[in-house]
């Protein structure tokens, strides 16, 4: 992981993000002091951290850099990880959080596995939330992977449940 999250950096660096690379750096420093050294065993790679570091700093600013970094650092390890790959970090709200806490699908999925609950077609599913079919079926296909289902009357079923258990 310390590898790819150096690499995510040095990335967003050189993008010229760098809120973003100064937090990444911040997660480095729990990455790198869990494993005992920064770089351990890939020391030819340190120019490439320490050019990343320097040209975010030069443009946060040191107490603009030293505060990302900070975020960073306290980022909790599955946070960090999210933050790394940059995959939505919204909280849910009310009755989105219980439902998205206790499921095995995304936000995404859950809000079409209610559309397939209401009885909507993957074209009208496209239309609704302003995406491709194709990327409508795709979704409506790992619902049914991730639940263990073969139909959508399944995946109605299971929505159904969920809203009269309350999760």
């Amino acid at each position: 992981m310390g590898l790819t999250v150096e690499l995510l950096a040095w990335t967003a660096a050189s993008a010229g993000r760098f809120r973003r690379a100064a937090r990444l750096l911040g997660v480095l420093d729990g990455v790198w002091s869990a494993v005992g050294a920064p770089l351990s065993g890939f020391g030819h790679l340190a120019g490439y951290h320490e050019g990343c570091e320097r040209v975010t700093r030069e443009a946060l600013g040191e107490a603009g850099f030293l505060a990302e970094r900070r975020r960073g650092a306290r980022l909790p390890y599955g946070e960090a990880l999210a933050y790394a790959l940059e995959e939505p970090q919204g909280e849910p709200q009310g009755e989105e959080r219980s439902a998205a806490c206790a499921s095995p699908l995304t936000r995404r999925e859950l809000e079409i596995a209610r559309l397939v609950a209401r009885g909507l077609t993957n074209k009208e599913i496209a239309a609704s939330l302003v995406i491709a079919q194709r990327t409508a079926e795709g979704h409506v296909e790992r619902i049914l992977t991730k639940l263990g289902f073969v139909s959508r009357a399944q995946i109605a079923g299971w929505v159904g449940e969920r809203g009269r258990t309350g999760e």
